[in-house]
């Protein structure tokens, strides 16, 4: 015979179990009326179990709310048959509607009839509510991703492709879906592929943030800017990866330099502008002096240019300047410093050049403008001449503003010569 004591320790073990749990275990007989109801659903429904008994969910629940309920609860005794579902309840006590997941199954006598159900019921509601949010705020990312100017994109050590948005697939012409595990290899030309491999093994080493420049040509061969950030990141599996965001920035980077060539040009001839002539000299100097070498200073100036305005006009004295601006810049050196100064006027620098070599340099070009007639206008051709200064500092000590002065006056010592001449002068 059993001993009581010990059924009585199983029962209240079992109930222990059954309280704390964490899940809503619950009994009902063919009617619907609860026969058991364990600590959770009696907290649920704020009743001590023996007024929940013999009650049915019309007590707890508003069933024109939460009607799922009853039916889930009828398919269970009708059939036989277990059920496991989602159910939405709406509870009175509380005045909310909570979510759960329920297994439902039937009880059955020992005849094998059907005479209740018992049910296990677990609430996820928060983990719905996060599950929402995180789909809510994944929505709200693809939304954005996917309608950026910017090509968004993740990517691995061994430069394959974890993620991409949609500007970036429609601008590599990658299938929908298709991009993970994609080499970057088979996107970019060899060059822009080598340029931001090298880029990303930056940022993995030195597991920083970082803005780069980077240069890939599109689909017709031409050359596209990117201004990429990239930032290292440690995914949960514990993989290195690259986050980075790359905005086409060609037409502004056009723009700069455009504003750039405006800023250091000179509008009429193309040649460097006085500003830049004199920033830029002022460097070169400064290095020549470091190196203690020569530094030549050439100012040029056009012979009675003010007739070709009077007589001609404007338009063509603006023609003859271009036209001497060419002829001067294929005759100096690419590291010269060549420049339109003034109305009719030239400069040019002429870094580690000694006294001699520069002068030659005047000759010649004086030789070239008187002996190439310049058109100032369609068939007039008119025979132009320069006069010419020259400064030479050894040791470039003397300051860039005084070495062009001291030019300017070897010019005027050349125009009261007669013009079309070279006067020259050393420190």
């Amino acid at each position: 015979m059993a001993d009581p004591n010990l059924q009585l320790t199983s029962q209240a073990v079992l109930h222990a179990v059954m309280d704390n749990v964490g899940a809503f275990i619950y009994i009902k007989d063919l009617e619907g009326r609860y026969l058991y109801a364990n600590k959770k659903v009696q907290e649920l429904f704020c009743a001590p179990l023996i007024e929940i008994q013999g009650k049915t969910d019309e007590a707890f629940f508003d069933l024109e709310i939460s009607n799922e309920l009853r039916e889930v609860d009828r398919k269970v005794m009708e059939s036989g048959q277990v059920q496991e579902c989602e159910e939405r309840n709406y509870v009175k006590e509380s005045d909310e509607i909570r979510t759960y997941w329920s297994v439902k199954k039937p009880l059955f006598d020992d005849s094998g009839e059907i005479i209740g159900m018992f049910g296990i019921s677990t609430d996820i509601t928060d983990r719905k509510r996060i599950e929402r949010e995180l789909h809510e705020q994944n929505e709200f990312l693809n939304i954005v991703m996917n309608n950026v100017e910017s090509s968004i994109y993740m990517i691995d050590q061994d430069n394959k492709l974890r993620y991409a948005n949609q500007r970036l697939a429609e601008r590599f012409e990658i299938a929908e879906g298709r991009h993970h595990g994609t080499s970057i290899k088979k996107l970019l030309d060899d060059e822009a592929y080598q340029l931001i491999t090298d880029n990303n093994q930056r940022v993995f080493e030195s597991r920083k943030a970082a803005r780069f420049k980077e240069k890939v040509k599109n689909a017709d061969g031409e050359d596209t800017i990117f201004w990429s950030v990239k930032v290292p990141h440690t995914l949960a599996t514990g993989e290195e990866v690259i986050i980075g965001l790359s905005t086409d920035m060609t037409e502004t980077f056009a723009l700069q330099e455009k504003l750039k060539r405006q800023s250091s040009e000179d509008d009429l001839t193309g040649l460097y502008n006085r500003r830049y002539f004199f920033e830029e000299g002022e460097k070169q100097l400064v290095e020549a002096k470091h190196q203690q070498e020569p530094s030549c200073m050439l100012v040029l100036d056009l012979d009675r240019f003010k007739e070709i305005n009077d007589e001609h006009g404007h338009p063509a004295g603006d023609e003859a300047l271009t036209q001497v601006a060419r002829l001067l810049s294929e005759e100096v050196r690419k590291t010269d410093l060549l420049a339109r100064v003034g109305g009719e006027e030239f400069a040019l620098f002429l870094p580690n050049t000694e006294a001699n070599v520069a002068t030659e340099l005047a000759e010649k070009l004086r030789q070239c403008i008187q002996e190439n007639p310049v058109q100032i206008k369609p068939g007039t051709h008119t025979q132009l001449t320069i006069s010419v200064g020259v400064y030479t500092d050894p040791v470039s000590q003397t300051p860039f503003s005084d070495i062009y002065h001291e030019a300017d006056s070897q010019l005027y010592e050349a125009k009261k010569q007669g013009r079309n001449r070279v006067a020259s002068r050393s420190a």
